[in-house]
């Protein structure tokens, strides 16, 4: 099955960036394999690769996302709260680590990067997801609060949710909302040239696909904008996320995502 047909495949796991990178590791990795997934939030695609043959762990900040996780408890999965220093691993323990949508949302990427390196075996792969540096990086709808602030509370207001606005990100001197009080932060886009310069020479790139351009942004919008109303995902949004994914649109896309090999 090619990379397209993977990432069409409903049986495997929801999100089309983990189906595509299930498919990488199992090219490349044998069962048994032990795989790390930083920033595995509820711990999905974790179980994933445990139920694959892969003893499969999961490391996130989100200490109730974490205890979600263990909640489904699954052979061969393992799930640990990384409080945001040293990863609870011994050097050279694992022989992938899967980074998926999560580079551009650390304080500090170059301390996430050295401790993959770290915990990575020598011939051992990465896969990292980011968003790409591309056309319609403008319009990244995380960063709209940035761009657009005076939309962004109108968004809120038209819902009825001034009250979730104001304590999420307002202040009685502010007009509009103060976002670092939230821990916000701008979402970084990469180019490809930027994401090898940040791993370094010690990594070299196998694959890489760049996929989801204006259609891509429109089904996120849109899904964010249903579940603010309604609390759920439309399907149809989410089929036109997983299409406009397998196309390959280089600057218009949206995603970069990168198959890497620790070479020394």
């Amino acid at each position: 099955m090619d990379d397209i047909a993977v990432a069409l495949d409903p049986n495997t796991v929801s999100y089309p960036r983990w189906r595509l990178a299930l498919h990488w590791i199992r090219e490349l990795l044998p069962p048994n394999a032990k795989i790390l997934d930083v920033g595995c939030f509820t711990g999905e695609f974790v179980r994933c690769l445990a139920q694959e043959g892969y003893f499969a762990f999961g490391i996130d900040l989100n200490q109730a996302a974490i205890g979600r996780a263990y909640g489904i408890p699954v052979d061969r999965a393992f799930f640990f709260w990384y409080k945001g220093e040293r990863f609870p691993f011994e050097n050279q323990t694992f022989d992938g680590v899967a980074l998926m949508d999560v580079l551009e949302h650390v304080a500090r990427e170059d301390a996430i990067v050295n401790e993959v390196r770290r915990v990575l075996k020598k011939g051992g792969i990465v896969i990292c997801s980011v968003p790409n540096q591309g056309r319609y990086a403008w319009m990244d709808p995380d960063n709209l609060k940035f761009s657009f602030p005076q939309t962004h509370k109108l968004f809120y207001t038209v819902l009825g949710q001034r009250q979730i606005y104001s304590r999420k990100y307002q202040k009685d001197s502010l007009l509009f909302g103060n976002f670092a009080r939230a821990g916000s932060q701008r979402h970084r886009h990469y180019s490809l040239a930027q994401l090898e310069s940040l791993w370094g020479a010690n990594f070299s790139t196998l694959r890489v696909h760049r996929g989801g351009g204006l259609g891509f942004l429109i089904g996120y919008l849109g899904n964010k904008i249903c579940f603010r109303i309604c609390r759920r995902r439309l399907r149809a949004f989410s089929k036109m996320l997983a299409k406009s994914f397998l196309r390959d649109d280089g600057d218009d896309a949206y995603n970069l995502q990168v198959l890497m090999r620790k070479i020394s």
